[in-house]
């Protein structure tokens, strides 16, 4: 039986959907008329002036270029950070669990930042919170990259690595909202597909980047570079020029912010199952990066420039999703393709397991990757539709607590890993991720009319 609170999240998905009846403050204010309406459509001209194809809506605000240039660039630090502690603690240790637990420490600050930098984001203008950690990232991985130049010490890259974490947990619940601020509801399925995609073209740059200078040099010039590519990316969001149309009008304290969330949490149960099946997915089929540097080397015979490659297909299968993705428009049903996808991401994890050559491994990763992208992006815009505007900062962060639960995933696949091998490990996953999609499908009836 639908409860009318939820009775109510479910109208108000279901207006934004369409354009209608969910939008911003200052949209209601205006009588129905956008507070701010975009430029004219653009369009891509042929030699002879006729035009060819329209841009994607979400291109034409000058704000949402500069932040997908700032998120390419990040996603190049972002791909090549995961790719190189993998690879360094791996040659350290010669174990998988520190493997996982290298990784874990990069990704386990989401849990702890989650909400309250949620909260944080809806304090303050989000253009400035994306500066602030943006240098922070640049500075974190810059101390990294100067620590590892001549010797490695683990305890210290595991610290930083959680520092920047916490950095990297503040820059992505800001940069989500941040976009749905610029673009406004109705072209939020367009925009973060648009932002996903940008990540992900990053992440090839990255992928290649550090999987190239680890077998060249090391993993202290390797974090150099990244850096770099890091500094850039905190330096091209000093271009944006406006908080968005969408935007949320007034703000409030932090801890009042925090307060009023909580009470929106405990009734709006919408956002609490999306919060259960982000942090499933998030636990065992995003773990499987953590299993990747151990396949390549122990499975498949590779060496750190076949991680990279490996790594970089995996980005190219969801720069490949998002391009199809964020060409659709009006998509319905949001939920039901949600599970959908998430069902067949946990095939496409079996089959990386059941990869017996570095092409079979580089073509699962590539499914994986699609996969992934699709459903994070899916989740990113069912957990802010689920909300008020002005909690939408808060509802990424709950989306930023759940996949907070990624220490859990890397962790227990490197003990599957040691105890029963990569592949078995990867397949028991898969199935996992399956079981729990079919799960939220049958159980969560809510879901599915989102």
């Amino acid at each position: 039986m639908v409860s009318s609170s939820d009775a109510a999240i479910l109208a108000r998905s279901a207006a934004a959907g369409t354009g209608r009846g969910w939008e911003p403050a200052a949209y209601r204010r205006s009588g129905g008329r956008p507070a701010a309406s975009p430029p004219a459509p653009r369009r891509v001209v042929s030699a002879a002036g006729s035009a060819v194809v329209a841009l994607p809506p979400s291109l034409r605000f000058a704000d949402f270029r500069v932040l997908l240039a700032s998120t390419a660039l990040g996603g190049i630090g972002f791909r090549g950070q995961l790719v190189t502690v993998g690879w360094l603690v791996l040659e350290e240790s010669d174990s998988p669990v520190l493997v996982g637990i290298g990784v874990s420490a990069f990704l386990a600050p989401n849990a702890l930042v989650g909400i309250l930098g949620g909260a944080v984001t809806d304090r303050f203008d989000r253009r400035f919170v994306l500066r602030l950690t943006g240098l922070a990232l640049a500075l974190n991985t810059l101390l990294l990259g100067v620590l590892t130049l001549d010797d490695v010490n683990i305890p210290q890259v595991l610290l930083l690595s959680v520092l920047g974490g916490g950095f990297w947990s503040l820059t992505q619940t800001a940069r989500q909202s941040y976009a749905y601020d610029v673009v406004g509801a109705e072209r939020a399925v367009n925009g973060l597909a648009l932002i996903s995609l940008a990540q992900r073209i990053g992440g090839v740059g990255g992928a290649l980047l550090a999987g190239g200078a680890l077998a060249a040099w090391g993993p202290g010039e390797t974090y150099l570079l990244l850096a770099a590519a890091l500094l850039l990316s905190a330096l091209a969001m000093f271009a944006a020029r406006a908080r968005g149309a969408a935007a949320p009008v007034a703000t409030q304290p932090v801890l009042q912010n925090l307060r009023e969330y909580a009470g929106e949490l405990k009734s709006n149960t919408t956002l609490a199952w999306l919060a259960l099946l982000t942090a499933g997915v998030e636990v065992f089929g995003f773990s499987h990066l953590s299993a990747l540097p151990v396949l390549v080397r122990d499975e498949l015979g590779g060496d750190g420039g076949d991680l990279g490659l490996v790594s970089a297909f995996s980005s190219a299968g969801g720069i490949v999703a998002m391009v199809l993705f964020a060409s659709r428009s009006g998509l319905g049903r949001r939920g039901v393709l949600f599970l959908g996808v998430v069902i067949v991401y946990g095939l496409a994890v079996i089959l990386l397991g059941a990869s017996q050559t570095l092409l079979m491994a580089m073509l699962a990763a590539t499914a994986v990757s699609a996969l992934a992208s699709l459903s994070d992006v899916l989740s990113q815009v069912l957990v802010q539709l689920a909300v008020p505007n002005e909690m939408r900062g808060r509802a990424m962060g709950t989306w930023a607590l759940a996949i907070g639960t990624a220490p859990a995933g890397h962790l227990q696949m490197g003990a599957l890993t040691s105890w029963l091998g990569v592949g078995a490990a990867l397949t028991l996953n898969g199935a996992v991720l399956i079981a729990v999609a079919v799960a939220a499908g049958v159980l969560v009836g809510r879901l599915r009319r989102l």
